[in-house]
Order: C-alpha cells, then structure tokens, then sequence
C-alpha cells in the first residue's frame, strides 16, 4: 500500500501539466507523503554518514526543514529521481548541518540511494560537544 502511494505521489510530479494544476498546499502535502515514505532510507543515509562524525547519529523530522524535488529518471517514466534536503539534529533540534540525499525509486517501488551530499556544517554547541568522536 505505500509504494502504491509513494507512486502516485511521484507521478503527480512527472507530468509538468499536471504539477502547475496542482494546488500549493496539494504539492506541500505529496512532498510531506514522500519524505515521509522514504524516512527509513533517510534515516539509515544519515546514520551512515554521521556515524563516523558523532557518538549518536542525529535525526530528521519530514517538517524540520525537509525539501522534496521529483522528477522522472528515465524517458518512459519507469523510474524517478528524488532528491530530499534534509537537516538532521540532536536533542532539542540543535542541527548538526544540512544534507541532500538523491534516490532512484524503481517501477517497483525499489529504492536506490545514488548519493549522499553534505552541503552544509553546523558546529554543535559548547554543552553538547561531547557528541563528537
């Protein structure tokens, strides 16, 4: 049932008529279903990536600053592109940085991660340095 919904979610973007259709808040909500669906692949990208920076990975919230950008991968649109910035923090949403993880989903509903891009560093705060390793 969700890849059939993380499906239809991504076909309303690969039609660029279909997308200027779409009202605003439409648009805001099939973003917030995606980051939503694919939150297990995020979460284990950024387990990996800050893994090897900080004693405990950081999380992300799908409303935390979270963008989505869909389009299709292939002509015949059998597979898309999805590409979600992310902030990930620790505690009380101190963030550790900004993140922009792009995924290939399949016709299958298969997810790929084809890369991992941290775009920007945040230094953690005095009280909370004993994070890093």
């Amino acid at each position: 049932m969700l890849k059939f919904i993380f499906a239809a979610c991504i076909l309303l973007f690969s039609q660029p008529t279909t997308v200027s259709a779409i009202p605003k808040e439409d648009e805001a909500l099939c973003n917030a279903v995606i980051a939503r669906l694919l939150s297990p692949q995020i979460q284990a990208e950024i387990n990996r990536y800050y893994g090897k920076i900080l004693v405990h990975p950081p999380t992300y919230a799908p409303f935390y600053g979270t963008q989505v950008r869909c389009e299709a991968a292939s002509t015949n649109k059998t597979s898309y592109s999805v590409t979600i910035i992310v902030i990930p923090y620790v505690g009380a949403h101190v963030s550790v940085g900004v993140d922009e993880i792009k995924f290939l989903v399949g016709l299958n509903g298969d997810v790929k991660t084809i890369s991992y891009k941290h775009v920007e560093d945040h230094k953690l705060p005095s009280h909370l340095q004993y994070m890093y390793r």
